[in-house]
């Protein structure tokens, strides 16, 4: 039990500053809402106006400084409502959520995993394990880090499409939108956040 309330409030107060704790057990409990809370809860269902205005107030972050690290991210807001919701399930949730309206707590939150020696890395989602490795790279245009999931490892149709382009926020929150390319047009599918985890 003496454990048990260490790394929950080890935890805790990770939560209360801008990371989270590495393990496991803390991803499972935010996940499971057992007392933990989202660090990102503030931004949770804004309207996409007021998300956009948080985008661009936000600055650049560039490959280097994501090297190596690991962030915890959450689904904030998926456009299309419920057709929305439903493609994401069925491509990195658990498949018995199908039916389920909004989007169950257990398939919002992922990690985000940089490789350490190139710009690359992987997403892990609690339903999946390690999906969707990608490729990043600084867009000048953009005035954004983009995350490209256009590499081979991936499905042509269904998964090289995504996109993410992403930015740091004054807080030192990182926030994306997360795209699916049309005919080479982005179309934004959905908004999420990215929390260090140390």
């Amino acid at each position: 039990m003496q454990n048990f309330l260490r790394r929950f409030s080890f935890c805790s107060i990770a939560l209360l500053s801008n990371s989270v704790c590495a393990s496991t057990y803390c991803l499972d409990a935010i996940i499971a809402g057992s007392g933990m809370n989202s660090p990102s809860q503030r931004l949770w269902n804004l309207k996409n106006s007021e998300y956009m205005r948080l985008f661009g107030a936000a600055r650049l972050i560039e490959p280097a400084d994501l090297v190596g690290r690991t962030f915890l991210g959450e689904v904030l807001k998926v456009n299309f409502s419920v057709i929305g919701s439903r493609a994401l399930i069925a491509n990195v949730g658990w498949f018995g959520d199908l039916v389920k309206f909004p989007i169950p707590r257990r398939n919002r939150f992922f990690e985000m995993r940089f490789d350490s020696d190139s710009h690359s890395g992987i997403n892990y989602w609690p339903a999946r394990g390690e999906i969707l490795p990608f490729q990043m790279y600084e867009d000048s245009d953009r005035a954004s880090l983009v995350v490209d999931y256009s590499v081979p490892a991936n499905l042509p149709v269904l998964q090289r499409p995504y996109l993410d382009e992403i930015r740091r926020t004054p807080d030192g929150t990182l926030i994306g939108k997360f795209y699916y390319r049309v005919a080479g047009i982005p179309v934004l599918f959905l908004w999420f956040s990215l929390v260090e985890i140390v």
